[in-house]
């Protein structure tokens, strides 16, 4: 199909270009025939103005006439033709034009002897002898201009017959191509073409079995060539399709059925865990208020106890002998850690029961007021504590001085070799404010970072530093209360620094 398309174009380009190329000499030989029809109205107006000057013989009519013999001088001079016999008639009409101009240049010379007014019916033989020359020289002008009006004429009927011709061939070719083109076309694409379309028909249907004739030899039967391919691609992808459409189903099913399964272990450990939380809490604040209880009740006979025993120590001290007084004041000290353990203990359990409602608390203020409280203690030990800028957070004032009051005395109890460094710090990080405490202390090995937050679990032995161990754990239970979440970094012998954090108010 591509060479019947190349053959007719070449065809079609060869007659487009005859055909241009007469038409551009229609084109010459129309210009021609336009300086041709000025050449005659240059002639024209010359007789016109040579009679005007014969007849009156003025100084005006005989300029004019010089004038325009100089035109047409002109104009012949720039004037060319393509016959041999125009171009030899052209040179004819120039030496006649050079005849009139002497003959003109002789008669105004005879005229003006006589007077510029003098007619030529008066004047001497001699002008009407030059006026004569002058007419025969534009009669013969007239007679070769008619021969060139007339050849230039012939000349352009011919282009113009030759053009039309040629116009009619390149019609009666142009049809004949695009009848040939026409059937070229339907023979070799769209036959083709509609049996590519019937095929994807087909196979949309769903019918993957239909192929497509390949008997075109071109670019049309190499498509239905690669269309039978992708056909016969199309039918095993949509077989190993429907393979694994069987077998997601195969497994969607089995994945509902284990869902199903894992929903009901869900919903009974659920239910298992709502009974454990229900007795953990139950637990928890029965065993609360047993603290509660047995420490309250434990207070009245301890406090009789402690009394008699501090009336022994101060009425029989120095009166039994050394061990006596030994076994004497190991009572009262006996006495006096029991009676911290159970206020400590009561403490802890209040935590929960006692507090108070939350409202806006400026920390600054929290920390005076611990800082208050260990007033004696900072002094006493020499203690350095300073503090930036600190938040506004909602929460129990009682309870967070409680928590600044423990970290900061722990700090202070646990000091290393030189005075004790406490720096109180706040920042927000997220929808929380997270506050540090660090200190120049003895610091802790950081595996019991946990440990140290438990109730009753101490680092250290009663003879190395005071206290019953529960004020980190009264600490974390405010701090849990609170919503927030308490931690420590340290270092055996590097000091140690303790965080907690409360939710940022509106964050």
């Amino acid at each position: 199909m591509i060479i019947e398309i190349i053959v007719f174009v070449i065809i079609a380009l060869a007659i487009g270009a005859v055909l241009l190329a007469t038409t551009l000499s229609v084109r010459q030989a129309v210009a021609e025939t336009r300086k041709v029809d000025v050449l005659q109205t240059d002639f024209y107006e010359l007789s016109i103005l040579r009679s005007d000057y014969l007849l009156y013989g003025e100084a005006r009519a005989r300029d004019q006439w010089l004038a325009k013999q100089v035109s047409t001088k002109k104009t012949l001079d720039t004037m060319t033709l393509p016959a041999t016999g125009e171009t030899r008639d052209l040179n004819r009409l120039r030496g006649f034009v050079n005849d009139i101009r002497s003959i003109t240049a002789r008669l105004v010379r005879l005229q003006e002897a006589q007077g510029l007014t003098t007619a030529i019916e008066t004047s001497s033989p001699a002008v009407k002898s030059e006026v004569a020359d002058l007419l025969q020289t534009n009669a013969r002008i007239s007679s070769v201009l008619e021969t060139v009006t007339a050849t230039t004429a012939a000349r352009v009927t011919a282009l113009e017959n030759r053009s039309t011709w040629l116009i009619g061939i390149f019609v009666v070719l142009a049809s004949g191509m695009v009848v040939a083109f026409g059937i070229t076309v339907f023979r070799s694409a769209l036959k083709p073409v509609a049996e590519l379309q019937v095929g994807v028909s087909r196979i949309g249907a769903g019918d993957l079995d239909y192929t497509v004739p390949e008997n075109a030899q071109n670019e049309v039967g190499d498509l239905a060539r690669s269309f039978n391919e992708m056909a016969a691609e199309l039918k095993r992808s949509y077989g190993e399709l429907e393979h694994e459409v069987d077998v997601r189903k195969k497994t969607e099913a089995d994945l509902r059925e284990h869902r199903a399964r894992l929903e009901e272990l869900v919903r009974d450990r659920t239910r298992d865990l709502e009974v454990t939380m229900a007795e953990l809490s139950r637990s928890n604040a029965e065993l609360e208020q047993f603290a509660y209880v047995a420490s309250h009740d434990l207070q009245e006979p301890l406090r009789m106890v402690s009394s008699y025993v501090q009336l022994l120590e101060k009425k029989y001290r120095d009166q039994m002998g050394d061990e006596a007084d030994e076994f004497i004041e190991f009572a009262v000290d006996g006495a006096r850690r029991m009676q911290e353990l159970i206020n400590d203990l009561l403490d802890y359990s209040r935590v929960g029961r006692f507090g108070k409602p939350f409202e806006t608390v400026d920390m600054n203020d929290v920390l005076a007021t611990a800082l208050a409280n260990l007033g004696v203690a900072i002094d006493t030990h020499q203690a350095t504590v300073t503090h930036g800028d600190l938040p506004v957070v909602r929460g129990d004032r009682v309870q967070l001085v409680q928590v600044f009051q423990n970290l900061i005395s722990n700090a202070i109890k646990f000091r290393g070799p030189e005075a004790p460094r406490v720096e109180v710090k706040g920042r927000r990080e997220g929808d929380e404010w997270i506050f540090s405490v660090v200190d120049n202390g003895v610091g802790f090995d950081q595996s019991y970072s946990e440990r140290i937050f438990q109730i009753f679990q101490r680092l250290q032995s009663r003879a190395e530093s005071e206290g019953t161990g529960i004020g980190l754990a009264i600490a974390s239970r405010i701090v849990q209360r609170h919503g927030g979440r308490i931690w420590a970094e340290s270092e055996v012998g590097k000091g140690s620094v303790f965080y907690f954090s409360i939710p940022a108010e509106g964050g």
